[in-house]
């Protein structure tokens, strides 16, 4: 009888904006900016099946290092003395530096393993929407929502299964 654990998919994701930030304010109301921006973006994926031969293991892992170039703009909306609303749009193109890496064991003591790299294109679109409450001039409250999306990452779900049968066979 075999059973099967599935460990969560883990994913983490680290942002950063580098000091090459330029920001113009034409206004109070509008704001721009262009930079370069790194985003570190890693999935792991492992499945652990056991039965009466042994206990076998799966294990995926990519790792996405993006760096590039990043533009957008901020538009702002006084509601009232104390109140302010802000909505906003950055696009930005990356190349990407991509590893992946895999391990099997068979509960045999057989194992494989495998990794690649490659560098490609991504790209990102992020909107947010926040609001400002002044408690006193220079004090405010901050919140807001931010949606993004990245293509041409590198993850779990893409790589292919080994198709060597006997190393993988769980």
């Amino acid at each position: 009888r075999r059973r099967h654990t599935r460990y969560p998919l883990v994913t983490g994701v680290q942002t950063c904006a580098l000091p090459i930030y330029k920001r113009w304010l034409t206004d109070d109301l509008a704001n721009y900016h262009l930079g370069l921006k790194e985003i570190d973006y890693n999935e792991a994926y492992r499945l652990r099946s056991s039965g009466g031969t042994g206990v076998g293991e799966f294990g995926v892992r990519t790792n996405n290092m993006l760096l590039g170039c990043v533009a957008g703009m901020e538009l702002w909306r006084p509601l009232s003395q104390r109140l302010v609303m802000g909505a906003g749009l950055e696009v930005g193109v990356y190349g990407n530096k991509a590893r992946v890496g895999m391990d099997v064991q068979d509960g045999l003591g057989g194992s494989a393993s495998g990794s690649g790299k490659e560098v490609s294109l991504a790209g990102s679109v992020t909107a947010n929407l926040r609001a400002k409450y002044y408690l006193r001039e220079r004090w405010a409250l901050v919140g807001g929502y931010r949606w993004w999306t990245l293509t041409g990452l590198a993850t779990v779900g893409d790589q292919p299964i080994p198709a060597d049968r006997k190393s993988t066979r769980l």
